[in-house]
């Protein structure tokens, strides 16, 4: 489990980064209130209490961050509410002394100060990552090449420039709504901005971000933005904002229009909003691939018409104008978008990715073509778009193809095997005797795929790959030596029929496993600071017990030795030190969980400090499978009082805090019984 945020008290924790994290809070803290306040012991009361009390401590603070009129009223009424909360609620055993003063429990002040100063910070380094991109560029580009840039976006770079990999990181700490026309703040992973790019320069700039105070890591490498307030007041995220709205908007306005030609835009705004945007709906990803594949036919045909680009090349006038490689890259393109025979095409494919250049073409026939080891896997290779094209013996094997998007394609008899396929897209694709075997699929995405026949996804890495909705029509899934349980969207029927096929699996022995413990030890051993050593003990041992392996170890030889050594380390914030704790403990609950022990593992969650009002989705679910399991072992009035709050939890993990949840479904499936199941199903089916 990755290091949560957990409330502890103001002078240690941050205020909540926005009025929507505030009232999420909220939220979950009245989840936490008895039904009848003087039914519960006087310790518990007091607890809630002081619970209530630091909500109020970090929500007054909360007024640093909100610079809207409205938000400021709503979340001051919210203050309100709590305050009369906690003077009426009944405490026998410590003092009723409430906030000591009315105005303690007032907003703050909103720090237009400190939020200027980060304005000029983020400025400041957006200038810097322009020069250095146009010191890296040197002269390389003359005054026609760049004119030729901006009609043929090929013959470019792959957007990875520092200020291009800024830019897409802070359009990660956004998100656009169904529906809406407006961008609120979310919170992303370190490893997700870290993968836009090479990893050299994405740690450089993401670092940068976070110095220049415009970003917040927060612990267990949670990325966002350090103020809502800076999607207002920051012209240059603001007008990235903008420009992401306008994207969808030229989009619905391309489908209102019966999806004209006309009503298209540029090829280079579509590859640039292909590689910005993490938010594409279903409408913007076929806005997408028409752009490209239209814009791409109409260059291709003026050029051809003209002779302008190809005579240059074919002059051999290699200075200042097109060179040998760009001639070659756009006779590709024309041989692919003018239907060429079989092998041609393979060659032009190939020469593309040779060059290191994006495939970016709409519906295109393949059928028996040798792609094998298509880019270096050793770089970072621009992004391959095959969506809707007809993929027949066609041999992907050793490709690099990562964030490659093959939507509704339809797949036959294709070989993916040992491919590099992290985060691509196979959503509504039709695929059928094909084979993954080998290969990477972390963070593919397969939702409301169709697989027919045999297809073999064998030792193949499935860690967070999504499969929801996913139909396997008259055929299976090989999933030998394979974690399948590691990817999301499984329906429990499809567990039940993968665990009961793959009984004999002993994931010890697979590759994947063993690489994987195998970094994660590789990481405990380079550790030298002590805070980075226990969290790479409970590394290793959450790594166990996601893929339930060697559960012994994992506990007694990891978790527990995080959980001691986290007691001893000095100098840490308070804060610091009881997300440590609450992590630890879950994994070594969850550990308890699957031995078959839920009552060490309630005990355990329900020390103070580790289940909380602000607690994560992800822990709010496994605590609700332990007090489900313990209900299992009892009867009467104790079992419906645990059952109720199993489900409670529940429900607030999936539905209220939307957690998705992978291996717990098999690893946990022997508590999967009665009411518990219904309604696991069907939250399961509401988030689906």
């Amino acid at each position: 489990m990755d290091l949560t945020t957990m409330t502890t008290t103001i002078n240690e924790s941050p205020p909540f980064v926005s009025l929507k994290a505030f009232e999420v809070a909220s939220d979950a803290l009245i989840a936490i209130l008895p039904e009848d306040e003087l039914s519960i012991s006087d310790l518990d009361r007091d607890e809630i209490a002081e619970r209530i009390e630091r909500f109020i401590e970090r929500a007054t603070m909360t007024g640093t961050v909100l610079d809207t009129p409205d938000d400021r009223k709503t979340a001051q009424a919210l203050v309100d509410f709590w305050l009369a909360k906690l003077y009426s609620f009944p405490r026998e055993t410590r003092s009723k002394q409430g906030p000591s003063i009315r105005g303690d429990t007032l907003l703050r002040p909103f720090d237009r100060e400190t939020v200027k100063a980060t304005v000029a910070n983020g400025n400041d380094l957006l200038a810097s990552f322009r020069r250095k991109d146009a010191k890296d560029a040197g002269d390389s580009k003359s005054s026609l090449r760049r004119i030729l840039l901006r009609v043929a976006p090929w013959l470019g770079d792959d957007g990875a420039g520092y200020e291009s990999i800024a830019r897409r990181m802070l359009l990660r700490t956004v998100r656009m709504p169904e529906g809406d026309g407006s961008c609120e703040p979310v919170t992303v992973k370190r490893d997700d901005l870290l993968s836009l790019g090479d990893h050299k320069r994405t740690r450089e700039v993401l670092n940068a971000l976070i110095a220049s105070g415009v970003l917040r890591e927060e612990p267990g490498g949670l990325i966002s933005l350090r103020y809502e307030a800076l999607t207002r007041q920051w012209d240059e995220l603001r007008a990235l904002i903008t420009e992401r709205v306008a994207f969808r908007d030229t989009a619905v306005f391309w489908a209102q229009r019966a999806r004209a030609d006309r009503a298209l835009t540029s090829a280079r705004q579509a590859n640039k909003a292909l590689g910005d945007y993490a938010d594409l709906n279903e409408l913007e990803r076929e806005f997408i691939p028409a752009n490209i594949s239209y814009r791409n036919k109409k260059i291709v045909a003026g050029a051809i018409a003209c002779g302008f680009a190809l005579a240059v090349a074919w002059a051999g006038l290699r200075v200042g104008y097109l060179t040998w490689e760009d001639a070659e890259v756009q006779q590709a393109i024309q041989t692919i978008v003018s239907g060429g025979d079989k092998r041609s095409t393979e060659e032009a494919i190939q020469k593309l990715a040779k060059f290191g250049r994006p495939i970016g073409f709409q519906s295109l026939p393949l059928e028996d073509l040798d792609l094998r080891e298509m880019y270096d896997r050793d770089k970072s290779p621009p992004i391959a778009d095959f969506v809707k094209s007809a993929i027949v013996r066609v041999k992907f094997i050793d490709a690099t193809l990562r964030y490659a998007s093959f939507s509704q394609c339809k797949i036959y008899d294709a070989e993916f095997r040992n491919a590099e396929l992290s985060s691509a897209r196979f959503d509504e694709a039709v695929i059928a005797q094909s084979n993954f075997s080998g290969a990477i699929l972390y963070r593919a995405i397969f939702d409301h795929a169709q697989f027919n026949g045999v297809n073999d996804f064998s030792n193949a890495d499935l860690r967070s790959a999504s499969f929801r909705n996913v139909a396997i029509i008259d055929g299976e899934l090989k999933l030998a030596g394979t974690a399948w349980w590691l990817a999301f969207g499984w329906s429990l029927p499809q567990i039940e029929k993968f665990a009961d096929q793959l009984k004999d699996t002993r994931i010890e022995e697979a590759k994947g496993f063993n690489d994987d413990i195998s970094l994660r030890k590789k990481e405990l051993k380079n550790a030298t600071a002590p805070e980075d050593r226990v969290r790479a003990l409970n590394k290793v041992a959450w790594t166990y017990a996601t893929y339930g392996a060697d559960l012994k170890v994992a506990k007694e030889e990891y978790a527990q030795k995080a959980l001691d050594e986290v007691k001893r380390i000095k100098g840490k914030t308070e804060a610091w030190l009881a997300d440590s704790r609450a992590n630890f403990t879950d994994t070594i609950a969850y550990i308890w969980l699957q031995e078959g022990n839920p009552k060490e593992a309630v005990r355990l969650l329900e020390q103070p400090g580790i289940v909380d009002a602000n607690s994560d989705s992800d822990l709010l679910f496994r605590y609700a499978f332990a007090l489900h399991a313990l209900a299992l072992e009892k009867e009467g009035d104790e079992k419906e009082r645990l059952e109720r709050k199993a489900q409670a939890n529940l429900e607030k993990s999936l539905r209220d805090l939307h957690y998705v949840p992978s291996h717990e479904l098999y690893l946990l499936r022997r508590y999967i019984t009665g009411e518990f199941k219904a309604q696991l199903a069907n939250l399961s089916k509401e988030a689906n």
